[in-house]
């Protein structure tokens, strides 16, 4: 007899929980990206990029378009989603910074 999974309710969060916290070198934000040319998961395009063109097979090297990213994974709750400023699940701003058509986000915003 199969069980369904136990679903455990994520707690929401303020908008502003973990800001400058989370994120790379390159910029602070509260998710990480899937990139659509190679299907990984990574912090931002430049740490894409730089794994990518870093690869010993030069057939594997290949940028990613920033544009073309679909989906994000909020870093405080780890949900996979399509792009949005904020969290669907935990209701975090994923980027205090955001825009849709460039799939950008950022917490510093100076």
């Amino acid at each position: 007899m199969a069980t369904d999974p136990v679903t455990v309710p994520v707690p929401r969060r303020s908008k502003d929980y973990g800001k400058l916290e989370y994120g790379c070198d390159h910029y602070r934000r509260r998710c990480k990206i899937r990139a659509p040319c190679c299907d990984k998961i990574f912090p931002c395009r430049h740490c894409h990029n730089e794994a990518a063109n870093s690869s010993s097979n030069p057939k594997d090297h290949h940028e990613l378009v920033r544009q073309d990213v679909n989906q994000v994974i909020c870093l405080v709750c780890d949900t996979e989603q399509e792009v949005a400023q904020v969290c669907s699940n935990c209701g975090v701003n994923m980027g205090e910074y955001f825009c849709g058509i460039c799939k950008f986000y950022d917490d510093d915003v100076s």
